[in-house]
């Protein structure tokens, strides 16, 4: 029988990132507009690695699986087609036919499991009951808790916030609230305020709301420029790129597509 990924998680982080999972679920059907578990995952987690490792076998928590609910509502299936359903995605993973298996990403060090392929079946096996999901699992690693913090900045009247990785490199968490407890429970720094040593705070955010970045001006290739972070965040502002002299020939910001 494949082995179980995530069963050895302290249970601090393993009930942060099933509160995470059941936001998404909850969001999605509040609103019914249904957000890809990675889109979600990258506005709410900073910083997840690019670089994953190989599809392996297994089963995975349930739980702590980010899907995506906009199918496979039980409520519209009779008895057959649910039969039908869950005796199919019950089926243990293939290596061999990866097409035909779920294929979920393994964020080891939050506990986290974000899907790929087969996103609509993890809130279908959650509602019957089922705790255990077969997938082919590829594991990502995660910064240290070290070097990420969290600082808090206003933003049209209101507190938004922003992670920093090695005093660098910022991005904006649009779904903070779903992630904050996960990131705690991680060991990541409080939230804080801005500090006065830190380029002025309107620079940051001006940065992120600059014509030619929405404009989709791309700035560097960051698999390829030295000392960029290989990372999944869509939008990153480069703290050292503001701090240069106005009259520099580089750019105010830096922008890195995940």
């Amino acid at each position: 029988m494949h082995p179980i990924f995530g069963g050895d998680l302290r249970d601090e982080l393993r009930a942060a990132a099933a509160y995470l999972v059941d936001y998404k679920h909850r969001t999605d059907g509040a609103t019914c507009s249904f957000t890809g578990p990675w889109e979600f995952v990258r506005s709410a987690i900073p910083f997840i690695p690019q670089a994953c490792g190989d599809l392996v076998p297994g089963r995975v928590p349930t739980s702590l699986v980010v899907g995506e609910s906009s199918k496979w509502d039980i409520k519209f299936l009779d008895a057959r087609q649910i039969s039908a359903r869950k005796s199919a995605v019950l089926v243990p993973a293939n290596p061999e036919r990866p097409d035909e298996s779920a294929q979920y990403d393994f964020i080891a060090p939050l506990g986290l499991f974000v899907a790929h392929e087969g996103k609509n079946r993890v809130r279908f096996l959650a509602v019957l009951g089922e705790p255990l999901i077969p997938a082919l699992v590829s594991e990502r690693g995660y910064p240290h808790p070290s070097r990420i913090a969290r600082y808090s900045l206003p933003v049209n009247g209101s507190k938004e916030v922003f992670a920093v990785l090695d005093s660098r490199w910022v991005c904006w968490l649009k779904h903070y609230s779903a992630a904050s407890g996960l990131l705690d429970a991680y060991g990541i720094a409080h939230l804080r305020e801005w500090t006065v040593s830190m380029p002025d705070p309107a620079s940051v955010i001006a940065a992120f709301h600059d014509s030619s970045i929405l404009g989709g001006q791309l700035l560097f290739d960051p698999m390829a420029h030295a000392g960029a972070p290989p990372t999944m965040t869509r939008i990153i502002v480069d703290l050292d790129t503001l701090q240069q002299p106005t009259h520099a020939p580089l750019p105010w910001y830096r922008r890195i597509f995940g």
